[in-house]
């Protein structure tokens, strides 16, 4: 976004701080208060065992956690490594987000060396605080392709994953907010729900105003021009389409799982229900076919201070149930470190292996590209200048409305290349933000761009949009790894982008679409200006080469790996998981809930769809001793 250190400068004089990324001391002590007055456990003390431990509180954890404390016969464990999260750094959407990457709220990961993006190291946040990744996302709302689901069932084994399935799943957690002013068919009941915690908004709402509103309207027309129906929601019966962008934002504030499954719902008040915070765990700790509790450090250290004795280890131990949600990083690192995972490779690192299971193999993540347009003189749009951004404020803490209400992403479009078959579901699609990053520093610092090329130092309209050609199907498999077997050692994560030819052909098509979308259509006639392109490149900027060498220099991760813990059928040697009870195979009182059991990254971004692998998890335990796994009617929302 332009402006961006701007923006944080005048946050940080509202905040009353200096304007840093670090959360500010009133907002620290707030924090603490948080924890004081909720029933937090900040390194403290805890019982010596509980019914349920669930292990990282993120996006799937927090609903695991509040679900199952709703019953108050059972005691529930809820651990995480990292901190509160109610702060204003969190919690208000676009004056702050973009610099949580890399902050006390990021696990900050890095991938190995992609040698189809020419050597470069891929950024991996991966959220350290309640709410996890929900907590630093961009807020995205989306389910996925229907048919991602009936796949998982069909041709993964995935029993009771068709979309039919999960569909009550998704309704349970959502609490669609619209106002009088919004088209009452826009939104189908049969597909969205008003009674569920998670807070989600369509910013298509005439309710919703903003600066770039009418650009982001004319993308939409643009998509419907060229053949992807819109305005369509998406997150009903069919993906195929194009919208304003939904949601987790209610009010100016981000809707993270911590802040709507443990806070709005008063389940921290819950007698029942412990969270620690700042609790890293070491290792499960099993017996036969059974894990009888949880090994981990408490205390708000370092990885150099955890890594030593200095720290004493603690145990506590599970009467019924332990359920990982700790992500695609994390739940594997987990596992393996308890010697659930490859036997060859845990041996090596001196970790006996007590269920030799697939663990960290069949990795996918999603990847997008920077495509931006220069926005025409007399058209609006958002420069980032001083009086931009005063006016985003006023509106913000004024009239609750603008700019700095929502997150960057204000439209998006899902389609398909046609070089996957219809059933695998769409395989691209185009996240639209109406501004564009002239903060070469920030670049840096989230991407790992090397700002030290000559097309950063070239001179920018002032105005411009950005179009974010998305590969969300692809067919690379990488894997997460185990480093050494010091659980405060960083895994090593190998995506393998691009390894899979038909995954280039795929990303070039998106790429042209988005060409053909911005410079062909109607509705950006008399919008849009010029395409940015690399001037230094040796190709045509519309030459296939040259698009294939963007794709290979500027694109990264869209934050969404799965597959790390794979569901399927038991017998079937891939799996990890019983796809029938997410219990880890082997194991009676072990089971998976976040995006790493999903066999195939979905269309789409991941947090709904982990949120409502929470949901279900929450469900089966509840109701183990019945042969169900949906609930009832009576139960859906």
């Amino acid at each position: 976004m332009q402006g961006a250190r701007r923006v944080e400068k005048i946050a940080g004089h509202l905040r009353g701080d200096s304007g840093g990324s670090n959360v500010d001391e009133k907002a620290r002590r707030r924090g603490l208060q948080a924890q004081e007055t909720a029933g937090l456990v900040d390194g403290g003390e805890i019982l010596a065992e509980y019914d349920y431990i669930v292990v990282g509180a993120g996006s799937a954890g927090c609903v695991v956690a509040s679900r199952l404390s709703e019953d108050p016969k059972v005691s529930v464990l809820l651990l995480e490594a990292g901190g509160n999260n109610q702060t204003f750094s969190v919690r208000h959407p676009l004056v702050t987000c973009a610099t949580l990457q890399n902050s006390q709220y990021d696990w900050g990961f890095r991938s190995e060396p992609q040698q189809n993006q020419n050597e470069r190291v891929s950024y991996w946040p991966r959220g350290k605080c309640l709410g996890g990744s929900s907590s630093i996302n961009y807020m995205l709302y989306v389910r996925c392709d229907p048919r991602n689901y009936d796949q998982y069932a069909n041709e993964f084994g995935c029993e009771g994953w068709s979309y039919k399935e999960v569909l009550p799943f998704f309704r349970k957690s959502e609490n669609l907010i619209t106002s009088q002013k919004m088209d009452p068919t826009h939104h189908s009941d049969e597909y969205r729900s008003r009674k569920g915690p998670l807070k989600v908004i369509d910013l298509s709402d005439p309710h919703f105003e903003f600066q770039t509103k009418y650009v982001s309207e004319c993308f939409v027309s643009a998509c419907n021009e060229k053949g992807i129906q819109g305005p369509h929601d998406f997150n009903s019966g069919k993906q195929d389409g194009a919208n304003l962008a939904q949601v987790s934002v209610a009010d100016g504030k981000r809707s993270d799982t911590a802040s709507m499954f443990l806070f709005e719902t008063g389940a921290l008040k819950r007698p029942n229900l412990t969270v620690m915070t700042h609790a890293h765990v070491q290792k499960l700790v099993t017996q036969g076919d059974l894990v009888t509790g949880v090994v981990f450090k408490a205390g708000d250290h370092d990885m150099k201070t955890l890594r030593t004795s200095a720290v004493p280890s603690r145990f506590v131990a599970a009467r019924k149930e332990v359920v990982i949600s700790a992500g695609a990083v994390g739940t594997p690192q987990i596992l393996m470190l308890s010697g659930i995972g490859p036997h060859e490779e845990l041996e090596q690192l001196g970790i006996p292996c007590i269920a030799d299971l697939p663990v960290g193999r069949n990795m996918s993540d999603h990847l997008m590209c920077p495509l931006p347009y220069a926005v025409k003189d007399h058209a609006p749009g958002f420069s980032g200048s001083f009086m931009e951004i005063a006016q985003g404020f006023w509106d913000y803490y004024v009239k609750g409305q603008g700019i700095f209400s929502f997150p960057f992403i204000t439209a998006m479009a899902f389609f398909r290349s046609g070089i996957r078959p219809e059933e695998d579901g769409n395989d691209l699609q185009i996240h639209f933000t109406p501004y564009t990053m002239d903060d070469h520093e920030l670049l840096k610092r989230n991407f790992g761009t090397d700002i030290t090329h000559p097309r950063f130092q070239d001179e920018l309209p002032p105005k411009r949009v950005m179009f974010i050609p998305s590969l969300v199907r692809p067919k690379s498999k990488g894997s997460v790894t185990l480093r050494s077997a010091c659980p405060f050692d960083a895994p090593r994560i190998e995506p393998n982008y691009l390894d899979h030819e038909d995954d280039m052909e795929m990303f070039l098509h998106c790429y042209r679409k988005c060409m053909e979308i911005a410079e062909t259509s109607e509705a950006f006639k008399d919008v849009l200006g010029e395409r940015i392109v690399n001037a230094y490149s040796e190709y045509d900027p519309n030459s296939d080469e040259y698009i294939r060498e963007e794709l290979r220099e500027t694109s990264v991760t869209i934050y969404h790996p799965v597959g790390t813990a794979k569901m399927g059928r038991v017998e079937d040697p891939t799996t990890v998981v019983d796809a029938k009870t997410l219990k880890v195979k082997g194991f009676l009182n072990l089971r998976v809930a976040d995006a790493s059991i999903f066999p195939e990254v979905p269309s789409g971004n991941t947090n709904a769809p982990a949120i409502m692998a929470g949901e279900r998890v929450a469900h089966m335990i509840a109701s183990s001793s019945s042969s169900s796994s949906s609930p009832s009617s009576s139960s859906t929302p």
